[in-house]
């Protein structure tokens, strides 16, 4: 089961004040200097040609006169001098779109300068179908139209609150984190006169109301022997201080013996659960909430029906106002992990206007990982999302995931049966409409066979199984593991780590399930709770990790590491949370980062990589430049020193963190992890 909210499309707009066209969707660009885009994919001339001129000239609703909005392109990522001499120009440069160029205000006086500074390469205007999401015309019959309209970090929210009423519409929504209101258009016209406005960045479908959708896995994962270590997501040093938030189509029941002591609604005030109803208990969320984190008190009698961090905190928030409240969780409760098993309403069909598409729901998600959503907030989350259920919708199950899930710094969960990890025959599968690896990582989300479901808490309170299953069943397992690594992460070095150090280590100890490396289908494989915990508690002294490292780099730099292997196999994994996506950009990665490894012949070993254009392809060896994760693997490598590198290859927005797992310092004899055990149904 999972939870779905109603979006929307379009490819083209008729509006009282002319014709405006919509992007199409394009699975593939060609490499070059080139601005890429959702509408178009082109190389600008170089300079600031009469025609592009005109053009800005022409855009409407300029909040300062003095004052336009531009695409800039630069030849290189520009240097903090080149920064510094552009700001002393005028310029402001605001998101950054592939290849080295940005969204940008100017002065309105270059629209007559001869000459640009050396720096910049050249300088476009932004057109009206750079501003339109393509899933706007799902809605084009609505009366009003629902939309969702952002603007520039430069400009006054209240700004497009005005336009909007001025246009006969309404607002019920201000979001200035993120430079958005929802609100409602009159009609399509008004839609139009938007889109040609200076001040209007992007405008998308408004996201809402979310609808529902929808133990064994204790075992599959190996929770269990953790558990037998002594890992709860509750450390005696520190209790309570592991906390999981559930967000979901309503609460988890209260009353539940499993959730005695641990459990608290973070918005009990509210009135509507986001999903079109009143707020209130709800079996999809107690169910969900119950494999996170359920202790397993009240189980049936015979039967252990645990979840994965059976002793963690646990919030529970319904969806709406959903970025306010995770903003709120972490303020008044400190909250570690996001857990969300929601998602967009595709329509039942296969419509890749909202399929594996980035949208703000991931942006925001993202923004919440890297530490940047507000400045109200700087600790980072991790964050786990159900990829989907959609396998069925397109052919052969290509491109099916959806909502947050498709954020770069999220975890994004598939699902497999519990009782032998096949994959499930509704579980949606990447690419991602720029290409990257998803899902994520794969878990316990139905069982093949036994009682074909998975067994969790329901409201009663009781428990139950008939009928569950998804990929809602998979997430909370992610995301109770994920409670548990961070109890032995903290314990054993005594702080907090990167949600992409987690991230990492959840993809390094993952079994490799489907074609080797990733795939579309399993991600990197499944989860493996006790590898997990086992690679980050192995240590070479006090706070001494022999697999984890993490450093920060800036554009250009190059970092190197040096193993001394014993020969065999040897695997590297690197992670980083990057900046939020532009959302008219057609590819999401900001931030670059790139994994060699050098063996003792000196001959060099790239990271995975996949062909969204043939996804049912193994994975190869090359230049990974759409992940935010990246892997190299050598099935037999031979013995000595061997270098690593992290290479900062485009970083416009930097320094940039990032996580780096590695055998630096083993034992002669490879390390075994765990080791795989049949899996029965509990």
């Amino acid at each position: 089961m999972r939870l779905f909210l109603r979006l929307l499309l379009t490819v083209t707009l008729f509006g009282m004040t002319g014709l405006v066209v919509l992007p199409t969707i394009s699975l593939s660009a060609p490499a070059g200097p080139f601005i890429r885009l959702r509408s178009r994919t082109f190389i600008p001339q170089p300079g600031f040609p009469a025609g592009e001129r005109s053009l800005v000239s022409a855009a409407d609703g300029r909040e300062a006169p003095e004052r336009v909005h531009v695409f800039v392109q630069f030849a290189h990522v520009p240097t903090d001098a080149e920064r510094d001499a552009l700001a002393q120009e005028g310029v402001t440069l605001l998101a950054y779109v592939p290849d080295y160029a940005w969204y940008a205000s100017i002065p309105t006086a270059w629209l007559q300068a001869a000459t640009l500074p050396a720096s910049i390469r050249a300088i476009a205007a932004i057109q009206p179908a750079d501003k339109l999401s393509p899933r706007l015309n799902r809605y084009l019959d609505r009366r009003p139209l629902p939309v969702l309209i952002a603007t520039y970090a430069d400009v006054e929210l209240s700004a497009i609150r005005d336009l909007v009423h001025r246009l006969g519409g309404s607002v019920a929504k201000m979001v200035p984190e993120r430079q958005y209101v929802l609100g409602f258009l009159p009609d399509v016209g008004a839609l139009t006169t938007l889109s040609r406005t200076d001040s209007v960045f992007w405008i998308d479908a408004w996201p809402g109301p979310f609808e529902p959708k929808n133990d064994g896995g204790r075992r599959a994962t190996k929770t269990d022997q953790v558990h037998e270590l002594g890992y709860h997501g509750n450390p005696a040093s520190a209790p309570g201080s592991i906390v999981i938030g559930v967000w979901d189509c309503g609460w988890v029941e209260s009353n539940h013996p499993a959730f005695s002591g641990r459990l608290t609604i973070g918005d009990p005030d509210s009135f509507t659960n986001g999903c079109g109803d009143v707020a209130g208990t709800d079996y999809h969320a107690t169910h969900v909430a119950g494999t996170a984190a359920g202790s397993g008190a009240g189980s049936p009698s015979g039967r252990d029906l645990r979840g994965h961090a059976d002793q963690a905190t646990v919030l529970s928030y319904d969806v709406y106002d959903v970025d306010l409240e995770v903003v709120q969780a972490i303020q008044d409760y400190d909250l570690d992990i996001s857990q969300n098993s929601w998602g967009p309403d595709t329509g039942g069909i296969c419509d890749l206007t909202v399929l594996g598409v980035y949208d703000e729901i991931a942006a925001m998600f993202d923004a919440l990982v890297h530490g940047t959503y507000s400045t109200e907030i700087t600790k980072q989350i991790a964050v786990a999302f159900a990829n989907g259920n959609e396998q069925s919708y397109c052919p052969n199950g290509w491109r099916t995931g959806s909502g947050g899930a498709m954020g770069k710094n999220v975890i994004a969960v598939g699902a497999t049966n519990s009782d032998d990890k096949s994959m499930t025959d509704f579980s949606s599968f990447g690419p991602t409409e720029d290409g990257r690896v998803n899902p994520t990582v794969v878990a316990p989300g139905c069982e093949a066979g036994g009682e074909g479901a998975i067994w969790s808490t329901l409201p009663g309170p009781t428990y139950g199984a008939n009928g569950w299953c998804g990929t809602s069943m998979a997430t909370p397992a992610v995301s109770g593991i994920l409670g548990l690594m961070l109890e032995a992460y903290n314990l054993t070095y005594n702080s907090d780590p990167l949600p992409a150090t987690l991230r990492a280590i959840l993809v390094h100890t993952a079994e490799d399930l489907g074609n080797p490396g990733p795939d579309y289908q399993f991600g990197y494989g499944h989860v493996d709770a006790l590898a997990a915990i086992n690679l980050i508690t192995a240590t070479t002294g006090p706070a001494e990790s022999r697999y984890i490292t993490t450093n920060t780099i800036t554009n250009g730099q190059t970092h190197e590491y040096t193993i001394t292997h014993a020969g065999g196999p040897l695997t590297c994994t690197l992670a980083w949370d990057d900046v939020p996506a532009t959302l008219a950009a057609s590819q999401t990665l900001i931030n670059n980062l790139n994994l060699l490894l050098i063996g003792p012949d000196t001959g060099s070993y790239l990271p995975w990589v996949l062909d969204k254009n043939n996804p049912a392809n193994p994975a190869t060896q090359g230049v990974n430049n759409v992940d935010t994760i990246e892997q190299v693997r050598i099935a037999d490598a031979a013995a000595g020193e061997w270098t690593v590198q992290v290479v900062g290859s485009n970083i416009p927005q930097g320094p940039q963190s990032y996580a780096l797992i590695c055998p630096f310092s083993v034992p002669p004899e490879p390390e075994t992890f765990s080791v795989y055990m049949p899996v029965v149904s509990r």
